[in-house]
Formats: C-alpha cells, structure tokens, sequence
C-alpha cells in the first residue's frame, strides 16, 4: 500500500491581549529579576511572562528608582480588568491572598485601607510595602512563589512555549497552591515545567509517515480529544480518515 504522509495540525485561538514576546535576558541580576517576578506575582497572582520579565529586570538594573514600575503594574489594562471592582478592603485582601495565601490581620486590613482610601499611598506602594515587611511564614511563602514564578517563565522561554490571556488562571493556580514548606517549592516547580510542557503539547504539529490507516489510528484517537483542529491529508486516502474529523 501507499505510503500516506499526514499534517496534523493543532490551532490555537490566541487573544487580542498576548503577553510580551520579547526574548527573556539572562544577562539581568538574580536580585533584579527576583523583583520584577515579585512585581507581577503581587500584583497580578501570577509568573511574569519572558519579555516582560526580561524588560522590568532591565529597569531594575539600571536604577534603584522604582516608581515607573509601580505605576505600570497599578494602572496596567491586566490590574483593572481582573481586579478593579473590587472594594479597597478586597483590593487588600486579595494583595495578602497573592503574597501569603492568607487574609489580612484586620488591624493591617483597616491600616491599608484607610491609606488606600485617603489616597495616601496607592494599592501598587502598599502591595510593595507589604512585601517588603515579609517575614517568618510569610516571606517564605512569597519567597517560594517568586521561585517557582521563575520556574515557569524560564520554562516558557526554554519551550517557546505561547503564553498569553487563556493561560493566566491556571498560571494563578499554580502559583496559590505554593506555600511555605520545601515540598510545596518542589512540587510547584514540578508542576511549572508539567504545565509549560502541556501547553506545547496544544500548539505541537506532527507529521506522520506510515504504511496505512493502522498506524495513524493512535494519533487519531489522541487528536480527537483536542479542540481546534485540522486534519490536512496528502498524498493519501480521505477514507482512511474517521469522518468526524472532517465534519
């Protein structure tokens, strides 16, 4: 029989909204990207993408000044969109929950607040006072975020992986379900290379030479569990292909 040489090819639909694309610099300091990923998992509960990380650690290399940054990330489309109905008390509150995974004290609930409120300071110049007055159980926790937050963005350079808006609430997940214990760092670091990983399982293409249907069978039966997809056959028999596939 006819050799038959099948394109698979898995179709993402990516959002107006794709995160930086921009080749992440390893030439940053540890301690400048440390804060640009503390930046991003304070303020918005999840890894920084390459690019962004890449561009922030630059800033902060540069220049001790950190106010570009914290007007950035306070007034980013991101920051309003996912979180600006909320009152000032859950503005803080959910600070605390993306640091520590844990509520406020309500002393520092209404200190925050009433800073917040009186226009004092900004939700961004709070979120990084908090982070900065971390310690014990709680700089261990965020400590081990911004770790496993680095995992993730390196992950997603080292793949090419596309990480854009649809992945942002998994990306959050991820990084709540890590506290302060060692074991919840080692296996949040497992699950930011898993994860990563999945997401180029979805955008993979496969080509695929066999000596009949029999062989293509597998892949079939994989594909059909995919959402988006194209099947383009050539050189081959359309019958040999399942016809839900083909619509």
């Amino acid at each position: 029989m006819m050799n038959t040489i099948i394109k698979i090819t898995l179709l993402i639909i990516l959002s107006n909204s794709t995160l930086y694309a921009s080749e992440y610099q390893r030439s940053a300091s540890q301690a400048s990207i440390d804060l640009a990923q503390q930046m991003f998992v304070v303020y918005y509960g999840r890894p920084a993408d390459p690019g962004g990380l890449s561009y922030w650690s630059g800033v902060f290399d540069s220049t001790n000044d950190l106010t570009q940054a914290l007007n950035a990330f306070g007034n980013s489309t991101e920051f309003t969109n996912s979180f600006g109905s909320l009152s000032n008390a859950e503005l803080i509150t959910n600070l605390y929950q993306q640091m520590y995974g844990r509520d406020p004290d309500s002393g520092g609930l209404a200190f925050y607040a009433d800073r917040l409120t009186s226009g004092e300071a900004t939700l961004a110049t709070i979120g990084k006072q908090i982070a900065d007055g971390s310690q014990g159980s709680d700089l261990s926790t965020i400590s081990n975020r911004i770790s496993v937050a680095n995992t993730f963005t390196a992950e997603v350079e080292l793949n090419g992986a596309t990480y854009n808006s649809s992945n942002i609430a998994d990306a959050q997940a991820l990084i709540a379900a890590v506290d302060d214990t060692a074991s919840s760092l080692t296996e949040g670091n497992n699950s930011a290379t898993s994860y990563v990983s999945s997401m180029n399982d979805d955008a993979a293409i496969f080509t695929l030479t066999s000596a009949g249907g029999s062989k293509a069978s597998a892949v079939y039966n994989w594909i059909e569990e995919k959402a988006g997809i194209i099947v383009n056959v050539f050189d081959g028999n359309k019958s040999e292909v399942p016809t839900s596939l083909w619509g």
